[in-house]
């Protein structure tokens, strides 16, 4: 391969990768900016939930497996290794946000493995 070629090629990487980072960008700013029951209707979130179980992973990591209460067996798009947050719209909780990454999704049940030592309130 010629230098040009290869030169090509890298500047090609580069372009696609931001090109990727910017569809990333504006589909997280196209979820966030939606309501939360636009969002539950449309794949993107579970609301509400219910927590069947908590406890620890490797590395001391917190988990919590939650499960739907409505729409049960609707399609979703919700997939294992993606990130997620969980919250809370309890007034005396005070950390009401607690952020993850799905370890599975079986029908309407989720383990969250979160990004912190603390099992949430």
């Amino acid at each position: 391969m010629s230098e040009s070629q290869s030169s090509y090629f890298i500047q090609l990487q580069h372009a696609l990768q931001l090109e990727k980072q910017a569809d990333q960008q504006e589909f997280l700013r196209f979820v966030r900016e939606k309501p939360l029951k636009e969002r539950v209707e449309n794949g993107y979130a579970w609301s509400p939930l219910s927590v069947v179980k908590t406890g620890f992973a490797l590395g001391e990591k917190a988990f919590v497996v939650v499960e739907r209460t409505t729409q049960l067996n609707e399609p979703h798009r919700l997939r294992a290794g993606q990130s997620v947050k969980l919250f809370t719209q309890a007034p005396h909780v005070k950390h009401s946000e607690k952020e993850g990454i799905i370890q599975y999704v079986e029908k309407n049940r989720m383990k969250i493995i979160l990004h912190s030592r603390d099992i949430p309130d």
